[in-house]
C-alpha cells in the first residue's frame, strides 16, 4: 500500500486528457461512500465513527492503472486484494479515505471535471457529506465529542440522501 499527500493545487495542474479520462473511469467504475459505523468505547456507551471514501476497484490485471489514479491525482493508496470468490477474478482497488484529502482535492477535481452519469448525483450528495465532516473536523472540541447532535442529524440526513438517489428507477426499464 503506498500513499501520497495532497494539495488544491494538484487538482489545478492536472492535464485536460488525463482529467477528462479519470472521470470517464470514475462514472464507470467509481463509488462515492460514506458510512456511520457504531465504536463501542470503554466507559460502554457506543459513539458513532464516520467514514467517507472515494474508491474504483478493477481486476488486478489493471493494477497499473490505478497506479496511475493516484499519480494523477497525487493522493490515495492503491492495494491488491488477491482473495478470490467463485469466478471472481483477484481485485485491486484505489482509495481516498483522508476528509482534508476528500475534499481538497477529489471534491475539485470532479468540479472541474464533472461526472456525467447518474453518478453525478451521488457525488454532489456525498461532496456534502465530506464538507460537514470537514467543519467538524476543524472546529476545536469542547467537551468529549466534536459532532453536536445536528452535526449528526445533517450527516445521517445526507446519508439517506445518498441511498435514496442510488435506488434503481424502473422508467429505464423503458428502453428495454
Amino acid at each position: 500500500m503506498t500513499g501520497l499527500g495532497c494539495s488544491n493545487e494538484r487538482v489545478l495542474a492536472i492535464l485536460e486528457s488525463d482529467g477528462h479520462w479519470l472521470s470517464g473511469l470514475a462514472d464507470g467504475e467509481g463509488c462515492f461512500f460514506a458510512r456511520l459505523n457504531p465504536v463501542p468505547k470503554p466507559d460502554r456507551r457506543v459513539h458513532p465513527n464516520r467514514h467517507v471514501e472515494f474508491e474504483i476497484a478493477l481486476r488486478l490485471d489493471d493494477y497499473e492503472t490505478l497506479k496511475e489514479v493516484q499519480r494523477i491525482l497525487g493522493c490515495g493508496f492503491v492495494t491488491a486484494q488477491n482473495v478470490q470468490r467463485g469466478k471472481e477474478k483477484p481485485r485491486c482497488k484505489f482509495y481516498v479515505r483522508r476528509v482534508e484529502d476528500c475534499r481538497n482535492v477529489v471534491v475539485p477535481f470532479f468540479h472541474r471535471f464533472p461526472l456525467r452519469s447518474k453518478k453525478g448525483r451521488d457525488f454532489l450528495i456525498w461532496a456534502g457529506i465530506v464538507e460537514t465532516c470537514w467543519r467538524v473536523m476543524r472546529r476545536p472540541r469542547t467537551g468529549p465529542f466534536r459532532w453536536s447532535p445536528e452535526d449528526h442529524s445533517e450527516f445521517v440526513q445526507r446519508l439517506e440522501e445518498l441511498r435514496q438517489v442510488r435506488k434503481y428507477d424502473p422508467i429505464g426499464d423503458k428502453f428495454l
